[in-house]
């Protein structure tokens, strides 16, 4: 134990990197607006083998719409895309990129708290 305890404090410890130099905004990533870009043209194409005004027609032109409306809300948000053009979640603990990790992982425990809640009752009564 003194040997482990020893060896422990011996060890220099630094503090992480928390840099994201390599990472952009994705309204200035010329690879995320190429992504969209290739999403849009992809939806497009689809669209030209039915006719207008078709349940299929709508549905694509309706997908090309979210689409484009998906991706304005990531430009819009300050969120950080990687060489390839996705956008990357932060979740470093700085305030600034709470909004990417903070919102979904309470949401998340919220729901699978409820799902155990609503198991342990069916239990209980089954």
């Amino acid at each position: 134990v003194t040997l482990f305890s020893s060896a422990s404090l011996s060890i220099r410890l630094e503090p992480a990197n928390a840099d994201f130099n390599n990472l952009t905004p994705c309204k200035d990533s010329t690879a995320f607006q190429k992504r969209l870009a290739t999403s849009v043209k992809k939806l497009e194409n689809r669209l030209k083998f039915y006719t207008p005004n078709s349940k299929e027609s709508d549905f694509l032109s309706k997908e090309i719409e979210s689409t484009k409306i998906r991706f304005e809300r990531y430009q819009s948000s300050n969120l950080l895309c990687g060489k390839e053009g996705l956008p990357r979640i932060i979740a470093s603990g700085q305030w600034d990129h709470a909004n990417e990790f903070v919102i979904p992982g309470l949401l998340f425990l919220y729901i699978t708290g409820w799902i155990g809640w609503v198991g342990r009752k069916y239990v209980q009564y089954a």
